[in-house]
């Protein structure tokens, strides 16, 4: 094999150059394609190494758990603040750090000493509202402002309306022109009299009847003015006050007889003894 090869080689060394330097591109052209033939086939080794082995299994139904591990701090999501409304001494702790809780759970408790004597003296003051006999003041009551409003609503419609009532001016003035005849007769017949009222008789009894009939002269008059004139406008805004006043304390007072006796109360009812009732 040596000496072939020995040989092959003097030839081509006794070649013209073009058949050497042909030769020379042949054998790096075969150098090369083997090369390139050896990569590839690493290459194909690297892939089918590099792809992994598919596994199968058969599908089922069930639950996946994940889990994870590690270490930290945890923060809560919300934070909440919590206190008594009021102020006292603590008796009691329902929880500790960590605990779960919900809404409506007590999770301390105050000393309430002293709310249970106020409750006791609520109570009581309650049965003292709602007792037989406040129930009977405040029914005498309501009777009372009843009256209170008819004589109120009396007094303004005479002041409002008596220029109007055409029956009663009339009225008026028959009387005022009868006082006033009843007066021209005392007056003539006190001077047909001799004497002094303080000493005869007659005298004194013609001036009595001169007296009577002047004091109803003067009466009728006043009467006639009264129903004849315009009305006082400052009275009159005072005896409309008094009737609101009448009317206001009447409504209060019905809404607690109501209250007492449980009857319908309205939705915006006022008055202090409502409001006591309604605190105790």
């Amino acid at each position: 094999m040596g000496t072939k090869l020995s040989q092959f080689q003097s030839k081509v060394l006794r070649s013209p150059r073009w058949v050497r330097w042909s030769v020379l591109a042949v054998i790096i052209l075969l150098i090369a394609a083997g090369g390139f033939e050896i990569y590839q086939v690493n290459q194909t080794q690297v892939a089918a190494a590099a792809t992994p082995a598919l596994q199968t299994a058969v599908a089922r139904q069930g639950d996946l758990t994940l889990e994870a591990s590690g270490n930290g701090t945890l923060i809560a999501d919300n934070e909440v603040n919590i206190g008594f409304q009021t102020s006292g001494t603590l008796t009691k702790l329902n929880v500790s750090v960590g605990d779960q809780v919900k809404a409506g759970d007590a999770l301390a408790q105050l000393d309430d000493t002293s709310l249970q004597t106020a409750l006791a003296q609520a109570k009581q003051a309650l049965l003292e509202l709602t007792s037989a006999s406040a129930i009977a003041t405040a029914q005498e009551t309501v009777a009372t402002d009843q009256q209170a409003v008819t004589n109120a609503q009396a007094a303004l419609n005479n002041l409002t309306y008596q220029n109007t009532n055409q029956d009663a001016i009339q009225n008026a003035q028959s009387n005022l022109f009868l006082a006033q005849n009843n007066l021209s007769h005392a007056q003539k017949a006190y001077s047909q009299v001799p004497g002094d009222p303080s000493t005869d008789a007659n005298k004194a009894i013609a001036y009595q009847n001169l007296y009577t009939a002047q004091l109803a002269y003067n009466s009728a008059e006043a009467t006639y003015n009264l129903y004849t004139g315009k009305s006082n406008q400052t009275l009159v805004d005072k005896d409309t006050a008094v009737l609101a006043l009448a009317k206001a304390t009447l409504a209060e007072d019905q809404t607690l007889v109501a209250a007492l006796t449980g009857g319908t109360v309205p939705a915006n009812a006022t008055g202090s003894g409502y409001d006591a009732l309604r605190h105790e």
